[in-house]
């Protein structure tokens, strides 16, 4: 059901009929009950959860803000940080109250979600839990997510765009010989920004050193993460690199807390960044990067952007309730260059 087909039973304009659906004044008696008319004999039910405001305009009540899956990533990551104060900021400035809550059971879900008592949710994480799904899908809702998997509306970090933009900064630093590096291969975020990277590097004519662990379960299993553990397993694939002919020149670590690591493993072995080994990151981990030296390039996630970009998307998905396109929208990252290395 859309107004469009509301208006063109009632003979008046999709404007109108938006009027009439929201209460706004300026509309007829005559065209009021047409509307309605049509309305009834459509079978169209108007979302009751918004509400007037003494200034004559609409505004939300309530939005819930739902994390589906346990992220260990919270661990040592500060994107997520940074998208869920982007949603808190853009839903302040809109006077918009928010309902935060870590959900994986329905018996989890806030009460006013259960109650069905928010406008609509933003919602984190990689999929809908089956479990769930009966108790959320009814709502209008955006996703946070970097998998474009998410079923409805979602706001995405463009990780196709990520691996590209490695590759093309090593290549275009000179190096024909790159390796990508990381020791959580099987998620989807990184599996599409490896395969990017790969397909880039190589039309160009380079060539590419796979060095990526399938996310070892000593450290995949639990809420929160070994880090000494995924040390170890970092410790390997530098050690893989090392042992390489011809080796690498370029690398791309897919996250920043990660090069750190390299940086600490090439230490042992009386090395570090420079003219023979350039490295780029991903995340702009900024308390990371600070303390290395040289300091490597990386790629920031507009993880702020994106939060508050999944507040738009869901107050025009209110907004559109009976429009069925999905809306995936991409926030483009942004590189940003290290120090020229030393020459060692």
């Amino acid at each position: 059901m859309t107004t469009h087909q509301i208006a063109k039973r009632a003979g008046v304009s999709q404007a109108t009929v938006s009027r009439v659906i929201n209460n706004h004044p300026g509309v007829s008696a005559e065209k009021m009950a047409m509307v309605r008319q049509a309305m009834n004999q459509l079978g169209y039910m108007p979302t009751p959860s918004r509400r007037r405001v003494a200034a004559g305009g609409l505004r939300y009540n309530s939005v819930g803000v739902l994390v589906l899956a346990t992220d260990m990533f919270r661990d040592y990551s500060s994107v997520f940080t940074k998208s869920q104060w982007g949603v808190s900021r853009a839903l302040s400035d809109r006077r918009i109250n928010m309902i935060h809550a870590d959900v994986q059971k329905p018996e989890q879900l806030p009460p006013a979600v259960a109650a069905r008592q928010v406008d609509g949710l933003i919602l984190a994480g990689g999929s809908m839990p089956p479990e769930l799904a009966p108790h959320l899908e009814q709502f209008p809702a955006s996703w946070i997510s970097s998998r474009h998997g998410a079923s409805g509306d979602a706001v995405l970090a463009g990780n196709e765009l990520i691996g590209r933009m490695a590759a093309d900064y090593l290549l275009g630093r000179g190096h024909k010989h790159l390796a990508i590096l990381n020791a959580f291969g099987g998620t989807a975020p990184m599996v599409a920004r490896q395969d990017f990277f790969m397909f880039t590097a190589q039309r160009a004519g380079a060539d590419v050193a796979h060095l990526v662990a399938d996310a070892p379960a000593q450290f995949m299993q639990s809420a929160t993460i070994d880090l000494d553990a995924v040390e170890q397993c970092v410790a390997q694939q530098v050690d893989r690199l090392l042992a390489l002919d011809p080796r690498p020149t370029g690398l791309f670590v897919m996250m920043d807390y990660q090069v750190a690591m390299v940086y600490r493993v090439l230490a042992r072995h009386g090395m570090r960044p420079g003219p023979q080994l350039d490295i780029i990151g991903c995340d702009d981990e900024k308390s990371t990067r600070l303390s290395l030296y040289p300091r490597p390039a990386t790629i920031a996630i507009a993880a702020e952007a994106i939060g508050r970009r999944a507040v738009e998307q869901l107050l025009w998905r209110i907004a559109h309730p009976h429009e069925e396109s999905r809306m995936h929208v991409v926030v483009e990252p942004q590189l940003i260059p290290g120090e020229i290395p030393m020459t060692q």
